[in-house]
């Protein structure tokens, strides 16, 4: 039973700093918000006695994935402009991708573990 809740918990913990980091990622630069996540996820996986590194990986990726903004990643700003597309298309396109790549690397994570 122990086992079964430590993969609740590290569920959890991944869905939960890949959601974070993706927010301050889409409102702040990517630089920012690893600096900002790292050590909040740091201490986490420590006070759990997780291995960190696939909360890194989970950093990585939340951090370069901005598919709800046009301001989420340099190409989406190229773009905006010339497409004419909107705010609203970013989000209505964009954000089922990014819950779609939270959940496969959620699994991917659980599932496989660190044997990348």
């Amino acid at each position: 039973l122990t086992h079964y809740s430590s993969y609740h918990v590290q569920f959890g913990l991944i869905m939960w700093t890949y959601i974070a980091t993706t927010v301050f990622s889409l409102a702040i630069t990517n630089y920012a918000a690893v600096t900002i996540m790292f050590p909040i996820v740091l201490s986490a996986t420590q006070a759990e006695n997780l291995d960190f590194r696939p909360f890194a990986y989970t950093l990585m990726l939340a951090t370069s994935a901005g598919f709800m903004t046009p301001t989420g990643f340099p190409t989406n700003l190229v773009v905006y402009g010339p497409g004419g597309y909107r705010f609203k298309d970013y989000i209505i396109y964009g954000g089922p991708l990014q819950v779609y790549l939270n959940f496969c690397l959620d699994f991917y994570l659980i599932t496989f573990g660190i044997n990348l």
